[in-house]
């Protein structure tokens, strides 16, 4: 149904409507709630939105490059009940929206969706029948990117469509949060089984696709656990009370793609291929990288690389210190990838350079510099470990956006050093280029053939790289509970 078609749908809509119950709404409400039904079509691919819009903020539509949202009409909701009309015969429609309240209805076309805009993967993608579905992409929302508010979202979807994201609750289908959730996390629609993993004091939902697989569901909590236990055993303590993982399953690759998503709750959606053994799941990396994300705050676009090189950089050194991994395997790995991270020519600082380089190896390096650092001037007193402990002890983690001065506060708080804020006031601004050979040769990491390191322990900062890599003691996780 295109945009000829609305004067007809508005009829349809203002039948649908009829028993939809209004809001009281009050100019003067001072923390407004803007709530949303939708009903899923697994079979159309399509999504029917209901919005009671309160009066205090403006609404705007999603943009519609795609021509995934096919339908809109709206009806003002004023003292005379004006009936449903279209978007384009009433112009004034979103001040009046704003004014007196409203009640807004469209439909969603999920599937010319992912065909149509990606922008910066903000558009829908589909990854092995699983749809991932931004709330930016396809809900109304404040004009006022910083209004306050409250968004209370009812999914209904049928037997073989649900809605999952990480600001659920993991029982119900069903979003109640603050209004800052619509501009991070993404939903997911799909067809899924579901796991809890129970962790001290928090746990873990697991929403598995129906697609094919190579491994049995205990396989993947067993994998989803090890990754958790790495970051616990770090922090004392998992860094939330509730994560959601989603695991789609097909693909040609053990361990497909994979992002973190936060910003008003916390979620990893990750791919598991159809030929995925036990023994691929047990020597990945991914779920480990994705659970360091889950620990550290969002720091905004210009600071991803902190986001990406932190995790590239602590994910081997976890694993090594619980013997899920060897040192040496870790150094040559390092010694191999990490001067993918150094500028190239015309390369700025790291706020200012977005290659895949620059942001995960470069970031990398820098964490690296830090840890080093911090070690050094406290002699081996402090570490990098201690300012993400302390990250987690004053709440921070990807559900929450925080900016520099927080951090570098925390960080200073932690190991009575101004290392990282000085360390990314040189970094962030221009190309800095280290001399990374001069840096192995200091930890006592001697690269051979063939990819290959010695140890030469007597190097002067060969105790800190004995120190990155030694065991710490685990805290028991709980089982797996359907």
């Amino acid at each position: 149904m295109r945009l000829g078609k609305l004067a007809s749908a508005a009829a349809t809509w203002a039948l649908a409507l009829s028993a939809f119950a209004l809001p009281a709404f009050s100019p003067q409400v001072a923390e407004p709630l803007i709530e949303a039904k939708v009903t899923g079509d697994a079979g159309k691919r399509q999504l029917s939105v209901e919005i009671a819009w309160p009066s205090g903020l403006k609404p705007r539509f999603p943009r519609d490059e795609s021509g995934a949202i096919f339908d809109r009409s709206v009806a003002i909701a004023g003292a005379a009940r004006t009936p449903f009309a279209t978007i384009e015969s009433r112009p004034d429609w979103a001040a009046e929206c704003h004014r007196e309240g409203c009640r807004i209805a469209y439909s969603v076309d999920f599937g010319k969706g992912i065909v149509g805009d990606r922008r910066g993967g903000w558009g829908f993608e589909e990854k092995q029948g699983i749809v991932l579905a931004p709330l930016v992409r396809w809900l109304v929302r404040p004009e006022d990117r910083g209004a306050r508010g409250r968004l209370r979202v009812d999914f209904a979807g049928g037997k073989h469509l649900e809605m999952v994201s990480g600001v659920m609750d993991g029982r119900t289908n069903s979003i109640d949060t603050d209004l800052v959730v619509m501009d991070g996390p993404h939903v997911v629609l799909g067809d899924f089984t579901h796991k809890t993993i129970d962790l001290p004091g928090a746990r873990i939902d697991v929403a598995i696709g129906t697609g094919a697989r190579g491994v049995r569901d205990d396989d993947l909590l067993h994998w989803i656990r090890e990754g958790a236990q790495d970051v616990a055993a770090l922090l004392g303590r998992f860094p939330l009370a509730r994560l959601q993982v989603i695991v789609a399953s097909g693909g040609p690759y053990a361990v497909g793609s994979a992002v973190t998503m936060g910003m008003g709750g916390a979620s990893i959606f990750v791919v598991v291929g159809e030929r995925t053994r036990k023994a691929d799941l047990l020597r990945d990396w991914v779920m480990t990288h994705e659970m360091l994300h889950v620990a550290f705050p969002n720091m905004g676009f210009r600071q991803r690389w902190m986001e990406e090189g932190l995790s590239t950089y602590l994910e081997p050194l976890l694993r090594a210190r619980r013997s899920r991994h060897e040192p040496r395997l870790v150094w040559a790995e390092f010694v191999r990838a990490m001067p993918q991270g150094l500028p190239k020519e015309g390369d700025q600082g790291l706020d200012r350079t977005f290659t895949w380089g620059r942001r995960y190896w470069g970031g990398a390096m820098f964490w690296l510099h830090v840890d080093l650092e911090i070690r050094k001037r406290t002699d081996g007193l402090k570490s990098l470990d201690d300012v993400l402990r302390a990250i987690t002890a004053r709440g921070g983690n990807v559900a929450l956006r925080w900016d520099l001065a927080q951090l570098f506060a925390v960080s200073e708080n932690a190991t009575g050093t101004t290392v990282l804020r000085e360390i990314y006031d040189d970094w962030s601004g221009r190309a800095v280029s280290p001399d990374l050979d001069a840096l192995w040769t200091s930890l006592g990491v001697r690269p051979e053939k063939s990819d290959r390191i010695r140890f030469d322990d007597e190097a002067p900062l060969a105790p800190i790289r004995r120190d990155l890599t030694a065991k710490f003691p685990v805290p028991a996780l709980a089982a797996t509970r359907p």
